[in-house]
Protein backbone atom coordinates (compact mmCIF):
# COMPACT_ATOMS: atom_id res chain seq x y z
CA UNK A 1 0.00 0.00 0.00
CA UNK A 2 2.76 2.38 0.99
CA UNK A 3 4.64 1.46 -2.14
CA UNK A 4 1.61 2.27 -4.34
CA UNK A 5 1.27 5.69 -2.69
CA UNK A 6 4.95 6.38 -3.31
CA UNK A 7 4.58 5.46 -6.97
CA UNK A 8 1.49 7.70 -7.33
CA UNK A 9 3.32 10.55 -5.63
CA UNK A 10 6.30 10.10 -7.93
CA UNK A 11 4.07 10.07 -11.02
CA UNK A 12 2.26 13.21 -9.84
CA UNK A 13 5.56 15.01 -9.20
CA UNK A 14 6.85 14.03 -12.62
CA UNK A 15 3.64 15.33 -14.19
CA UNK A 16 3.90 18.64 -12.32
CA UNK A 17 7.57 18.96 -13.28
CA UNK A 18 6.82 18.31 -16.95
CA UNK A 19 3.90 20.75 -16.85
CA UNK A 20 6.09 23.45 -15.28
CA UNK A 21 8.85 22.74 -17.79
CA UNK A 22 6.34 23.05 -20.64
CA UNK A 23 5.02 26.35 -19.26
CA UNK A 24 8.56 27.73 -18.95
CA UNK A 25 9.39 26.62 -22.51
CA UNK A 26 6.17 28.18 -23.84
CA UNK A 27 6.82 31.44 -21.98
CA UNK A 28 10.43 31.53 -23.22
CA UNK A 29 9.27 30.90 -26.79
CA UNK A 30 6.70 33.72 -26.57
CA UNK A 31 9.30 36.12 -25.11
CA UNK A 32 11.81 35.14 -27.83
CA UNK A 33 9.17 35.67 -30.52
CA UNK A 34 8.21 39.10 -29.16
CA UNK A 35 11.87 40.10 -28.77
CA UNK A 36 12.82 38.85 -32.24
CA UNK A 37 9.86 40.59 -33.88
CA UNK A 38 10.52 43.87 -32.05
CA UNK A 39 14.23 43.70 -32.88
CA UNK A 40 13.62 43.08 -36.59
CA UNK A 41 10.97 45.79 -36.78
CA UNK A 42 13.19 48.40 -35.11
CA UNK A 43 16.21 47.28 -37.16
CA UNK A 44 14.25 48.29 -40.27
CA UNK A 45 12.48 51.26 -38.64
CA UNK A 46 14.87 52.80 -36.09
CA UNK A 47 13.17 56.22 -36.37
CA UNK A 48 10.53 55.06 -33.88
CA UNK A 49 13.03 55.30 -31.00
CA UNK A 50 16.07 57.13 -32.46
CA UNK A 51 16.28 60.62 -33.93
CA UNK A 52 18.20 60.62 -37.21
CA UNK A 53 21.61 62.29 -36.94
CA UNK A 54 22.23 65.46 -38.94
CA UNK A 55 25.87 65.34 -40.09
CA UNK A 56 25.80 69.10 -40.81
CA UNK A 57 27.44 68.56 -44.19
CA UNK A 58 25.44 68.48 -47.42
CA UNK A 59 27.61 65.88 -49.13
CA UNK A 60 27.64 63.49 -46.15
CA UNK A 61 23.89 63.83 -45.72
CA UNK A 62 23.45 63.13 -49.46
CA UNK A 63 25.46 59.90 -49.12
CA UNK A 64 23.03 58.82 -46.41
CA UNK A 65 19.88 59.86 -48.30
CA UNK A 66 20.92 58.54 -51.74
CA UNK A 67 22.28 55.20 -50.47
CA UNK A 68 25.44 55.91 -52.46
CA UNK A 69 29.01 54.79 -51.76
CA UNK A 70 31.82 57.35 -51.62
CA UNK A 71 35.46 56.81 -52.58
CA UNK A 72 37.55 57.39 -49.45
CA UNK A 73 41.23 57.80 -50.34
CA UNK A 74 43.35 55.91 -47.77
CA UNK A 75 46.27 58.22 -46.93
CA UNK A 76 45.36 59.97 -50.19
CA UNK A 77 45.56 56.72 -52.20
CA UNK A 78 48.85 55.30 -50.93
CA UNK A 79 49.41 52.80 -53.78
CA UNK A 80 48.89 55.39 -56.52
CA UNK A 81 50.79 58.35 -55.02
CA UNK A 82 53.17 58.90 -52.07
CA UNK A 83 51.00 58.48 -48.99
CA UNK A 84 49.80 61.38 -46.85
CA UNK A 85 51.33 64.03 -49.13
CA UNK A 86 49.69 67.07 -50.68
CA UNK A 87 50.24 65.49 -54.12
CA UNK A 88 48.47 62.28 -53.06
CA UNK A 89 45.44 64.16 -51.75
CA UNK A 90 45.23 66.20 -54.96
CA UNK A 91 45.49 63.00 -57.01
CA UNK A 92 42.61 61.50 -55.01
CA UNK A 93 40.40 64.56 -55.52
CA UNK A 94 41.19 64.51 -59.25
CA UNK A 95 39.83 60.95 -59.32
CA UNK A 96 36.46 61.70 -57.71
CA UNK A 97 37.43 60.88 -54.16
CA UNK A 98 35.31 63.19 -52.02
CA UNK A 99 36.74 62.05 -48.68
CA UNK A 100 40.44 62.06 -47.76
CA UNK A 101 41.62 59.71 -45.00
CA UNK A 102 44.74 60.75 -43.09
CA UNK A 103 46.65 60.24 -39.84
CA UNK A 104 48.01 62.89 -37.49
CA UNK A 105 51.06 62.87 -35.23
CA UNK A 106 52.95 65.47 -33.20
CA UNK A 107 56.57 66.57 -33.67
CA UNK A 108 59.02 67.55 -30.94
CA UNK A 109 58.24 71.24 -31.53
CA UNK A 110 54.50 70.41 -31.30
CA UNK A 111 53.62 70.74 -34.96
CA UNK A 112 50.60 68.65 -36.02
CA UNK A 113 51.77 66.68 -39.07
CA UNK A 114 50.14 64.22 -41.46
CA UNK A 115 51.85 60.85 -41.03
CA UNK A 116 50.65 57.32 -40.39
CA UNK A 117 53.95 56.17 -38.88
CA UNK A 118 55.27 57.64 -35.66
CA UNK A 119 58.65 56.12 -36.60
CA UNK A 120 59.36 57.54 -40.06
CA UNK A 121 62.15 55.31 -41.40
CA UNK A 122 59.81 53.59 -43.90
CA UNK A 123 58.98 56.82 -45.76
CA UNK A 124 61.97 59.10 -45.11
CA UNK A 125 64.85 56.81 -44.10
CA UNK A 126 65.19 58.68 -40.79
CA UNK A 127 65.48 56.16 -37.95
CA UNK A 128 63.83 58.42 -35.38
CA UNK A 129 60.34 59.03 -34.06
CA UNK A 130 58.46 62.18 -35.00
CA UNK A 131 58.32 63.29 -31.37
CA UNK A 132 62.14 63.27 -31.35
CA UNK A 133 62.39 65.66 -34.31
CA UNK A 134 61.52 69.29 -34.92
CA UNK A 135 59.51 69.78 -38.09
CA UNK A 136 62.41 71.33 -40.04
CA UNK A 137 64.57 68.27 -39.24
CA UNK A 138 62.29 65.80 -41.06
CA UNK A 139 63.75 64.40 -44.30
CA UNK A 140 61.91 64.37 -47.61
CA UNK A 141 60.54 61.07 -48.94
CA UNK A 142 62.78 58.22 -50.12
CA UNK A 143 63.01 57.37 -53.87
CA UNK A 144 60.91 54.29 -53.09
CA UNK A 145 58.51 53.69 -50.20
CA UNK A 146 57.39 50.29 -48.93
CA UNK A 147 53.63 49.82 -49.30
CA UNK A 148 51.33 48.49 -46.62
CA UNK A 149 48.16 46.42 -47.20
CA UNK A 150 49.83 44.40 -49.97
CA UNK A 151 50.14 40.60 -50.21
CA UNK A 152 53.90 40.71 -50.78
CA UNK A 153 56.59 43.30 -50.19
CA UNK A 154 55.91 46.03 -52.74
CA UNK A 155 57.32 49.52 -53.23
CA UNK A 156 56.06 52.74 -54.74
CA UNK A 157 58.74 54.31 -56.94
CA UNK A 158 58.82 58.11 -56.50
CA UNK A 159 60.25 60.33 -59.22
CA UNK A 160 61.60 63.66 -57.99
CA UNK A 161 61.27 62.39 -54.42
CA UNK A 162 62.67 65.65 -53.05
CA UNK A 163 59.31 67.25 -53.94
CA UNK A 164 57.49 64.96 -51.50
CA UNK A 165 57.45 65.53 -47.75
CA UNK A 166 55.37 65.09 -44.60
CA UNK A 167 52.99 68.09 -44.58
CA UNK A 168 51.59 69.99 -41.64
CA UNK A 169 47.89 69.46 -40.98
CA UNK A 170 47.40 73.22 -41.31
CA UNK A 171 48.69 73.05 -44.91
CA UNK A 172 46.02 70.46 -45.72
CA UNK A 173 43.27 72.64 -44.24
CA UNK A 174 44.50 75.61 -46.30
CA UNK A 175 45.00 73.67 -49.54
CA UNK A 176 41.73 71.69 -49.45
CA UNK A 177 39.19 73.91 -47.66
CA UNK A 178 36.13 72.20 -49.19
CA UNK A 179 37.23 68.57 -48.80
CA UNK A 180 35.89 66.14 -46.21
CA UNK A 181 38.68 64.74 -44.05
CA UNK A 182 38.58 61.46 -42.13
CA UNK A 183 41.24 62.12 -39.49
CA UNK A 184 42.80 59.41 -37.31
CA UNK A 185 44.81 60.60 -34.31
CA UNK A 186 47.72 58.22 -33.72
CA UNK A 187 48.15 57.59 -29.97
CA UNK A 188 46.77 61.04 -29.20
CA UNK A 189 47.87 62.90 -26.12
CA UNK A 190 46.02 65.94 -24.87
CA UNK A 191 48.39 68.31 -26.70
CA UNK A 192 47.73 66.65 -30.08
CA UNK A 193 43.98 66.62 -29.42
CA UNK A 194 43.90 70.30 -28.39
CA UNK A 195 46.12 71.52 -31.24
CA UNK A 196 44.16 69.52 -33.83
CA UNK A 197 40.82 70.93 -32.69
CA UNK A 198 42.30 74.46 -32.50
CA UNK A 199 43.36 74.19 -36.15
CA UNK A 200 39.96 72.83 -37.20
CA UNK A 201 38.21 75.72 -35.44
CA UNK A 202 40.68 78.26 -36.85
CA UNK A 203 39.72 77.25 -40.40
CA UNK A 204 36.04 76.71 -39.47
CA UNK A 205 36.21 73.14 -40.78
CA UNK A 206 34.13 71.46 -38.04
CA UNK A 207 31.46 70.26 -40.48
CA UNK A 208 34.03 68.78 -42.88
CA UNK A 209 36.03 66.72 -40.39
CA UNK A 210 35.29 63.24 -39.02
CA UNK A 211 37.71 62.79 -36.13
CA UNK A 212 38.68 59.88 -33.94
CA UNK A 213 41.16 57.27 -32.78
CA UNK A 214 41.05 53.50 -32.39
CA UNK A 215 41.82 53.60 -28.66
CA UNK A 216 38.75 54.09 -26.42
CA UNK A 217 40.61 55.81 -23.55
CA UNK A 218 41.95 58.43 -25.95
CA UNK A 219 38.64 58.58 -27.85
CA UNK A 220 36.82 59.63 -24.68
CA UNK A 221 39.15 62.62 -24.26
CA UNK A 222 38.10 64.11 -27.61
CA UNK A 223 35.19 66.54 -27.54
CA UNK A 224 34.13 66.89 -31.17
CA UNK A 225 30.79 66.79 -33.01
CA UNK A 226 31.60 64.16 -35.69
CA UNK A 227 33.46 61.13 -34.32
CA UNK A 228 34.23 57.78 -35.94
CA UNK A 229 34.28 54.48 -34.06
CA UNK A 230 37.06 53.23 -31.81
CA UNK A 231 37.94 49.51 -31.67
CA UNK A 232 35.67 49.15 -28.64
CA UNK A 233 32.74 50.71 -30.52
CA UNK A 234 33.42 48.44 -33.48
CA UNK A 235 33.25 45.19 -31.50
CA UNK A 236 30.30 46.39 -29.40
CA UNK A 237 28.21 47.43 -32.43
CA UNK A 238 28.84 44.18 -34.31
CA UNK A 239 27.97 42.04 -31.27
CA UNK A 240 24.83 44.08 -30.55
CA UNK A 241 23.81 43.63 -34.18
CA UNK A 242 24.36 39.85 -34.14
CA UNK A 243 22.33 39.47 -30.92
CA UNK A 244 19.50 41.72 -32.13
CA UNK A 245 20.10 44.31 -29.41
CA UNK A 246 21.47 47.11 -31.62
CA UNK A 247 18.11 48.85 -32.32
CA UNK A 248 17.61 49.37 -28.56
CA UNK A 249 20.96 51.14 -27.98
CA UNK A 250 21.93 54.77 -28.50
CA UNK A 251 25.18 55.20 -30.47
CA UNK A 252 27.56 58.11 -29.79
CA UNK A 253 29.33 58.03 -33.16
CA UNK A 254 28.58 59.46 -36.61
CA UNK A 255 30.65 56.90 -38.53
CA UNK A 256 31.44 53.20 -38.19
CA UNK A 257 34.78 52.28 -39.80
CA UNK A 258 34.92 48.49 -40.04
CA UNK A 259 37.50 46.18 -41.66
CA UNK A 260 36.87 44.19 -44.81
CA UNK A 261 38.49 40.76 -44.72
CA UNK A 262 41.17 40.56 -47.41
CA UNK A 263 44.12 38.26 -47.97
CA UNK A 264 46.49 41.25 -48.09
CA UNK A 265 45.29 42.60 -44.74
CA UNK A 266 45.60 39.14 -43.16
CA UNK A 267 49.12 38.55 -44.48
CA UNK A 268 50.25 42.05 -43.48
CA UNK A 269 49.11 41.52 -39.88
CA UNK A 270 50.63 38.02 -39.76
CA UNK A 271 54.00 39.41 -40.86
CA UNK A 272 53.82 42.04 -38.10
CA UNK A 273 53.05 39.22 -35.63
CA UNK A 274 55.98 37.01 -36.73
CA UNK A 275 57.77 35.62 -33.67
CA UNK A 276 55.04 36.85 -31.30
CA UNK A 277 52.90 33.79 -30.51
CA UNK A 278 50.24 35.50 -28.37
CA UNK A 279 49.76 38.36 -30.83
CA UNK A 280 49.56 35.90 -33.72
CA UNK A 281 46.80 33.88 -32.01
CA UNK A 282 44.88 37.07 -31.19
CA UNK A 283 45.18 38.21 -34.80
CA UNK A 284 43.83 34.87 -36.05
CA UNK A 285 40.87 35.20 -33.67
CA UNK A 286 40.34 38.78 -34.83
CA UNK A 287 40.27 37.78 -38.49
CA UNK A 288 37.84 34.94 -37.74
CA UNK A 289 35.53 37.53 -36.14
CA UNK A 290 35.97 39.90 -39.11
CA UNK A 291 34.87 37.11 -41.47
CA UNK A 292 31.74 36.50 -39.37
CA UNK A 293 30.93 40.21 -39.09
CA UNK A 294 31.33 40.69 -42.85
CA UNK A 295 28.55 38.16 -43.49
CA UNK A 296 25.99 40.39 -41.77
CA UNK A 297 27.22 43.87 -42.71
CA UNK A 298 24.57 44.56 -45.35
CA UNK A 299 21.74 44.71 -42.80
CA UNK A 300 23.99 46.55 -40.32
CA UNK A 301 24.89 49.25 -42.86
CA UNK A 302 21.23 49.72 -43.85
CA UNK A 303 20.24 50.15 -40.20
CA UNK A 304 23.01 52.68 -39.55
CA UNK A 305 22.10 54.62 -42.69
CA UNK A 306 18.52 54.98 -41.44
CA UNK A 307 19.91 56.43 -38.21
CA UNK A 308 22.07 58.92 -40.13
CA UNK A 309 25.32 57.10 -39.29
CA UNK A 310 27.98 56.58 -41.95
CA UNK A 311 29.57 53.16 -42.53
CA UNK A 312 33.02 52.83 -44.09
CA UNK A 313 34.79 49.62 -45.16
CA UNK A 314 38.59 49.53 -44.99
CA UNK A 315 40.78 48.67 -46.90
CA UNK A 316 39.67 47.38 -50.34
CA UNK A 317 42.40 47.49 -52.99
CA UNK A 318 41.72 44.80 -55.60
CA UNK A 319 38.83 44.80 -58.06
CA UNK A 320 37.33 41.71 -56.40
CA UNK A 321 37.57 43.34 -52.96
CA UNK A 322 35.97 46.60 -54.10
CA UNK A 323 33.13 44.74 -55.86
CA UNK A 324 32.56 42.60 -52.76
CA UNK A 325 32.50 45.70 -50.57
CA UNK A 326 30.08 47.52 -52.90
CA UNK A 327 27.54 44.68 -52.55
CA UNK A 328 27.07 45.55 -48.86
CA UNK A 329 26.27 49.18 -49.79
CA UNK A 330 28.43 50.99 -47.23
CA UNK A 331 28.51 54.80 -47.18
CA UNK A 332 32.14 54.70 -48.28
CA UNK A 333 35.02 52.38 -49.14
CA UNK A 334 38.50 53.28 -47.95
CA UNK A 335 41.00 52.34 -50.66
CA UNK A 336 44.63 52.84 -51.64
CA UNK A 337 43.46 52.87 -55.30
CA UNK A 338 40.97 55.74 -55.81
CA UNK A 339 41.56 55.73 -59.58
CA UNK A 340 40.76 52.01 -59.78
CA UNK A 341 37.62 52.39 -57.68
CA UNK A 342 36.46 55.30 -59.84
CA UNK A 343 36.71 53.08 -62.94
CA UNK A 344 34.87 50.20 -61.22
CA UNK A 345 31.98 52.47 -60.17
CA UNK A 346 31.86 53.99 -63.67
CA UNK A 347 31.75 50.51 -65.23
CA UNK A 348 28.93 49.43 -62.90
CA UNK A 349 26.87 52.51 -63.79
CA UNK A 350 27.32 51.86 -67.51
CA UNK A 351 26.18 48.25 -67.08
CA UNK A 352 23.09 49.35 -65.13
CA UNK A 353 22.09 52.07 -67.65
Amino acid sequence: MLRQKSIKCLIRNQYLFQKTQHQISTTAAVIALIYGSASQFLLRNPHYIHKKIDLKNNYLNQIIENSSTAIVAHRGGAHEAPENTIQAFQHALDNQSKILEMDLCLTKDQQVVVSHDKHIERVTGNKKYLNELNYNEINNYLPKVELEFSESKEYLQIKNNQDYFIPKFEEILKKFPDSILLVDLKEPNQVLISKTIELIEKYQAQNQIILGTQFIDDWQKINFQNMFSSQNHLIKIHLLHLTGLLPFFKLDICCLATPLYTKAYYQWEMELSEGKFTRKMLMKLQFFMIKIFNLFNYSLFQHLRKRGILSFYWVANKQEEILRALKDKPSGIITDYPMLMKEIIKSQKEQND
